[in-house]
């Protein structure tokens, strides 16, 4: 079994501020987009991939070669540094990782960085030191800096591979328990959970927890957190997988009450069926909050858009299929994002094709889902997606693709 240290989730606010003086699409895609945040996976609001901002896609991408640098791409990460200039980083499948800033198109103070284990499950982190030199680290958090923190995650017991989120009021979250009761196997081992664990960063209360039924599994790395119903108090998503019924949504809640469960979504009906939660956001027709999800992912790939009713998780749109948000036991989650990607005020879940060759850009209209555009990619997705807000205001997207070709849209 592979060991691993927790993961803590570092929120970034983003403030979108779209313009109407907004440059040509086209000249924009050939300009070095200058960042002023950086919104990436693991670095968001917590584990919810939905960004704020506008865009202006589609367009075409800014296109820059990292074959001399890495070879098989898995993890593209980005960060702000001091002069509000977007600081990038690859990591390879052996380990392997380069540094890099991009201007006039051109790569520049390209460093190699030393290298990271093979078994590196989730993205690292750009970390910046007091003399503005970046590191990539496995984690942004360590317990000789956090000592408080490292405390309460002790108490969480999600190792080998689960990571923690941060929600509001500084309350963290985790799978915990882990257990090989339910083998499918569909992010690359064995190991799944039987519980969900939350308490407050600073450890002033114990930490509460949730043990689910023997024949019952949380399938995934982490929990997502999000308000699912406008009243300001943040609710649990998570992917819960039976041995006869497959996957269903559970939600939960933390309070002075402590962890509880308030509703469900109905289940596949099979095992091994799985539910890629991406995002909680304003998807419905009247800016109605909804979570997207990818069912069944590897083999059908249909997306579908549930809303909180009560005590229930209604399923109110779902897509003809199609799309392969995750590939088959990797431990990348982040190939599925969501956002106001075009600037029409309307939010888009991005997906990747079934082939991965393209992102599609999904849209609820009533009670339907409509593809409205297309991002080629040239080759097949082979990083997460990064998502990142330019001085201006834009949302732009980038990703990496398997014959090493950065991709940045604005």
């Amino acid at each position: 079994m592979i060991k691993l240290l927790p993961v803590l989730v570092i929120i970034a606010v983003i403030v979108g501020c779209g313009g109407d003086n907004a440059p040509d699409p086209a000249q924009e895609s050939r300009e070095s987009p200058n960042m002023k945040r950086v919104i990436n996976t693991f670095l968001t609001h917590p584990a919810n991939n939905y960004f704020l901002g506008a865009g202006r896609m589609p367009s075409e991408p800014l296109r820059i070669d990292l074959s001399t640098l890495i070879a098989e791409p898995n993890w593209l990460i980005a960060s702000k540094d001091a002069e509000a200039e977007m600081v990038w980083a690859a990591v390879g499948a052996d380990g392997s990782g380069s540094k890099f800033r991009i201007a006039d198109n051109l790569l520049s103070q390209v460093e190699s960085t030393p290298p990271m284990d093979e078994d590196l499950l989730a993205l690292p982190v750009l970390v910046r030191g007091e003399d503005d030199e970046y590191e990539l680290r496995r984690s942004a958090v360590t317990g000789s800096t956090a000592p408080a923190l490292a405390s309460t995650m002790e108490k969480f017991e999600n190792v080998p591979d689960g990571s923690t989120v941060l929600g509001g009021n500084s309350l963290l979250y985790s799978y915990s328990n882990p257990t090989e009761r339910y083998p499918h196997g569909a992010l690359g081992d064995p190991v799944e959970w039987s519980g969900l664990v939350a308490g407050p960063v600073d450890y002033v209360r114990e930490v509460d927890r949730i043990r689910l039924a023997d024949d019952e599994v949380f399938e995934g790395l982490f929990p997502l957190v999000a308000d699912l119903d406008g009243d300001g108090r943040d609710e649990i998503v998570t992917t819960v997988s039976g041995q006869d019924t497959g996957a269903r949504l559970v939600v939960f809640r933390y309070d002075d009450d402590g962890l509880r469960r308030i509703a469900s979504s109905a289940p596949i009906g099979s095992r091994n069926r799985w539910l890629h939660q991406i995002a909680v956001a304003p998807f419905g027709p009247e800016g109605e909050i909804e979570i997207a999800v990818v069912r069944t992912p590897h083999i059908g790939g249909i997306a579908q858009f549930y809303r909180l009713e009560g005590d229930r998780f209604d399923l109110v749109a779902s897509a003809a299929g199609g799309y392969m948000s995750h590939v088959n036991g990797s431990r990348n989650l982040d190939q599925a994002v969501s956002g106001d990607f075009d600037g029409d005020g309307m939010i888009e879940l991005l997906v990747p094709s079934r082939d991965q060759q393209s992102l599609i850009a999904l849209r609820r209209i009533g009670d339907t889902v409509e593809e409205v555009w297309e991002l080629e990619l040239g080759s097949r997705l082979a990083t997460n997606l990064v998502a990142a807000e330019s001085i201006d205001g834009v949302l732009i997207l980038a990703a990496v693709t398997e014959d090493n070709e950065l991709l940045i849209w604005g």
